[in-house]
């Protein structure tokens, strides 16, 4: 049996307990408790879950964590090194707060995110596909109502398309479309020498709409708009 707590030096805790098993090259892992602890809430495993570990293959069972009213991170894998595999994150309402905190950002956070990554194909050559929408964004003394961003990897290229929305008005989009390598292994470089594209995009918006983003601004006046194309070798746009 094992047992553990660990706790960050900004508050959050993380406490687990469960069950070791052996089986000639192979360990098996029972979670019978997990949980992550704020100040005011924590986040609990729904049920009890297993991993499982032998040569040449990882396989986690649906983990399932549950907060407050419908905040929930849920995540399963198969991961075996050669074959194909398959792996889906999702969280729901996570409180951006929470994020800072664990990862020790310093900077204040708020808003709630609600986001799902899809890996799918080997680990050589993985197919990714995600997702990800933040609601009511506040970092420090500006404020989003929403910033949304659709995302996916195949064949050695990072798609995306992203848009910044404020009282109900998108104020900017970027799609973008740039060679990476994002192979589950090892890698000396990661950057390709390829084409790239990314455009940003931003219609004719009235700036009184920036004193919504941050008190710092009165009195706006006058009309903002901005189309800026990016494109060719990476290189060349270093």
């Amino acid at each position: 049996q094992f047992s553990f707590i660990a706790t960050a030096a900004n508050g959050p805790v993380l406490q687990s307990s469960g069950d070791l098993r052996f089986f000639g090259d192979t360990t098996g892992i029972l979670v019978d408790s997990l949980s992550l602890m704020f100040e005011d809430h924590q986040f609990a495993l729904e049920r009890p879950t297993t991993v499982r570990v032998e040569p040449g293959r990882m396989t986690i069972d649906s983990v399932v964590l549950t907060g407050p009213g419908a905040q929930r991170l849920a995540f399963a894998a198969d991961l075996p090194d050669a074959a194909p595999m398959r792996a889906r994150l999702g969280v729901t309402a996570l409180p951006l707060g929470d994020l800072a905190q664990v990862m020790q950002w310093p900077v204040p956070l708020g808003g709630e995110l609600t986001a799902s990554l899809d890996v799918a194909g080997t680990r050589e050559a993985p197919v990714m596909r995600g997702m990800a929408t933040v609601n009511g964004v506040s970092v420090g003394g500006v404020t989003v109502t929403r910033v949304s961003m659709d995302a996916g990897y195949a064949g050695h290229r990072v798609t995306c398309t992203a848009a910044v929305t404020q009282a109900d008005t998108t104020v900017l989009t970027v799609v973008a479309n740039v060679p990476y390598d994002l192979a589950l292994v090892s890698r000396g470089d990661r950057r390709l020498d390829d084409s790239m594209r990314v455009t940003v995009r931003s219609p004719e918006v009235d700036l009184r709409l920036l004193e919504s983003f941050t008190p710092a601004v009165r009195n706006a006046s006058g009309i903002f708009s901005a189309n800026i194309d990016l494109a060719g070798p990476r290189r060349s746009a270093e």
